[in-house]
């Protein structure tokens, strides 16, 4: 955890790069909600839930709109 910029976790970061992964965990997981197969190049710049959450809503109402024509 971080409180005002600094690192609360006991022993530090486990990796160099955890925030990032962390953010991309948090990305896949968000789109995995919509429910379908998504095979995709995906590019996040400073995304956070509530961005991705909102992409993931576009992607199901276009996949939505698809399914019925």
């Amino acid at each position: 955890m971080i409180r005002e910029g600094e690192i609360l976790n006991e022993g530090g970061l486990r990796f160099p790069n955890e925030m990032v992964r962390h953010k991309v965990l948090d990305l896949v997981g968000d789109l995995a909600l919509i429910g379908f197969d998504l095979t995709a190049h995906v590019i996040a710049i400073r995304s956070g839930h509530a961005t991705n959450v909102a992409f993931a809503r576009l992607l199901l109402d276009h996949f939505m709109m698809e399914s019925t024509v």
